[in-house]
Protein backbone atom coordinates (compact mmCIF):
# COMPACT_ATOMS: atom_id res chain seq x y z
CA UNK A 1 0.00 0.00 0.00
CA UNK A 2 1.31 3.39 -0.71
CA UNK A 3 1.37 6.10 1.48
CA UNK A 4 1.05 9.91 0.99
CA UNK A 5 0.89 12.84 2.86
CA UNK A 6 0.51 16.21 2.76
CA UNK A 7 2.19 19.69 4.06
CA UNK A 8 0.04 22.49 3.68
CA UNK A 9 2.02 25.58 3.60
CA UNK A 10 1.07 29.33 3.09
CA UNK A 11 -2.52 29.76 2.82
CA UNK A 12 -3.27 25.69 2.13
CA UNK A 13 -0.94 25.80 -0.65
CA UNK A 14 -0.08 22.20 -0.90
CA UNK A 15 3.84 22.11 -1.04
CA UNK A 16 4.83 18.35 -0.79
CA UNK A 17 3.29 15.33 -1.39
CA UNK A 18 4.94 12.06 -0.39
CA UNK A 19 4.52 8.22 -1.62
CA UNK A 20 6.06 6.33 1.09
CA UNK A 21 7.59 2.90 1.32
CA UNK A 22 6.64 2.72 5.29
CA UNK A 23 3.98 4.80 7.52
CA UNK A 24 5.04 8.49 8.26
CA UNK A 25 4.91 8.46 11.85
CA UNK A 26 5.76 12.10 12.32
CA UNK A 27 6.39 15.67 10.51
CA UNK A 28 8.68 18.10 11.74
CA UNK A 29 9.44 21.64 9.72
CA UNK A 30 12.15 24.21 10.51
CA UNK A 31 10.89 27.30 8.02
CA UNK A 32 12.76 30.70 7.38
CA UNK A 33 10.33 32.94 5.45
CA UNK A 34 11.39 36.03 3.59
CA UNK A 35 8.02 37.78 2.49
CA UNK A 36 9.53 40.67 0.55
CA UNK A 37 11.26 38.03 -1.87
CA UNK A 38 8.32 35.45 -1.20
CA UNK A 39 11.58 32.97 -0.52
CA UNK A 40 11.15 29.76 1.57
CA UNK A 41 14.05 27.69 2.56
CA UNK A 42 12.70 24.23 4.81
CA UNK A 43 14.25 21.65 6.60
CA UNK A 44 11.61 19.19 7.22
CA UNK A 45 12.42 16.21 9.45
CA UNK A 46 9.79 13.33 8.84
CA UNK A 47 9.91 9.84 11.01
CA UNK A 48 8.99 6.86 9.42
CA UNK A 49 7.63 3.82 10.95
CA UNK A 50 9.20 0.17 10.38
CA UNK A 51 9.31 -0.14 6.29
CA UNK A 52 7.36 -2.22 4.29
CA UNK A 53 8.98 -2.23 0.80
CA UNK A 54 12.87 -2.03 1.69
CA UNK A 55 14.63 -1.48 -1.27
CA UNK A 56 11.11 1.16 -3.17
CA UNK A 57 12.59 4.25 -3.54
CA UNK A 58 10.59 7.48 -1.97
CA UNK A 59 8.71 9.76 -4.01
CA UNK A 60 7.61 12.91 -2.95
CA UNK A 61 6.09 16.20 -5.17
CA UNK A 62 7.03 19.03 -4.55
CA UNK A 63 5.90 22.99 -6.14
CA UNK A 64 7.83 23.07 -9.17
CA UNK A 65 9.33 26.36 -7.97
CA UNK A 66 10.97 24.90 -4.94
CA UNK A 67 14.50 23.16 -5.65
CA UNK A 68 14.47 19.60 -3.35
CA UNK A 69 18.31 20.61 -2.18
CA UNK A 70 18.81 17.66 -0.21
CA UNK A 71 17.63 14.12 1.63
CA UNK A 72 19.89 13.15 4.66
CA UNK A 73 19.29 9.50 6.53
CA UNK A 74 22.00 10.41 9.49
CA UNK A 75 25.03 10.89 7.85
CA UNK A 76 24.35 9.91 4.77
CA UNK A 77 23.13 12.28 1.52
CA UNK A 78 20.77 9.88 -0.65
CA UNK A 79 20.48 10.41 -4.32
CA UNK A 80 17.70 12.19 -5.88
CA UNK A 81 16.37 11.79 -9.22
CA UNK A 82 14.44 14.72 -10.89
CA UNK A 83 11.60 13.84 -13.56
CA UNK A 84 10.04 15.68 -15.63
CA UNK A 85 6.59 15.16 -15.23
CA UNK A 86 5.14 13.74 -12.51
CA UNK A 87 3.96 10.13 -12.40
CA UNK A 88 -0.07 10.08 -10.83
CA UNK A 89 0.87 6.29 -10.44
CA UNK A 90 3.36 6.85 -8.10
CA UNK A 91 1.52 8.47 -5.79
CA UNK A 92 -2.27 6.41 -6.27
CA UNK A 93 -3.48 3.06 -7.20
CA UNK A 94 -6.15 4.50 -9.81
CA UNK A 95 -5.34 8.00 -10.11
CA UNK A 96 -8.94 9.86 -10.94
CA UNK A 97 -7.15 12.33 -13.20
CA UNK A 98 -10.07 14.76 -13.52
CA UNK A 99 -9.91 15.70 -9.76
CA UNK A 100 -5.47 16.19 -10.17
CA UNK A 101 -5.78 20.16 -11.49
CA UNK A 102 -4.42 20.99 -8.40
CA UNK A 103 -1.27 19.05 -8.40
CA UNK A 104 -0.27 20.85 -12.17
CA UNK A 105 2.35 22.90 -10.23
CA UNK A 106 4.08 19.56 -8.95
CA UNK A 107 7.22 18.06 -9.98
CA UNK A 108 7.93 14.87 -8.86
CA UNK A 109 11.59 13.34 -7.16
CA UNK A 110 12.55 9.87 -6.19
CA UNK A 111 14.92 9.14 -3.78
CA UNK A 112 16.89 5.87 -3.72
CA UNK A 113 17.13 4.24 -0.53
CA UNK A 114 20.19 4.11 1.55
CA UNK A 115 22.79 1.76 1.55
CA UNK A 116 21.04 -1.75 2.94
CA UNK A 117 17.50 -0.17 2.16
CA UNK A 118 15.44 1.23 4.21
CA UNK A 119 15.25 0.28 8.09
CA UNK A 120 12.95 -2.20 9.22
CA UNK A 121 12.50 -0.07 12.64
CA UNK A 122 11.24 3.60 12.96
CA UNK A 123 13.85 6.27 10.95
CA UNK A 124 14.20 9.22 10.38
CA UNK A 125 15.01 11.64 6.97
CA UNK A 126 15.54 15.24 7.07
CA UNK A 127 14.53 16.64 3.44
CA UNK A 128 16.00 20.25 2.85
CA UNK A 129 14.08 22.35 0.12
CA UNK A 130 13.97 26.24 -1.15
CA UNK A 131 12.74 28.69 -3.17
CA UNK A 132 10.09 31.29 -4.11
CA UNK A 133 6.18 30.41 -4.89
CA UNK A 134 4.61 33.26 -6.77
CA UNK A 135 0.75 32.90 -6.41
CA UNK A 136 -1.81 35.94 -7.31
CA UNK A 137 -4.43 37.49 -4.62
CA UNK A 138 -7.28 38.46 -5.87
CA UNK A 139 -9.12 41.25 -3.98
CA UNK A 140 -12.51 42.68 -4.13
Amino acid sequence: MRRIFFCALLVSTSAHALAAPTPVLHHDLRVSLDPAAAALQVIDTVRFGPAEAPGDALNILLHRDLELVAVRSGDEELEIETLRRWKPRDFFDRPNYAELGAFSTARQHRVAAPDGGWPRKEFELEFEYAGAIYHAILLR
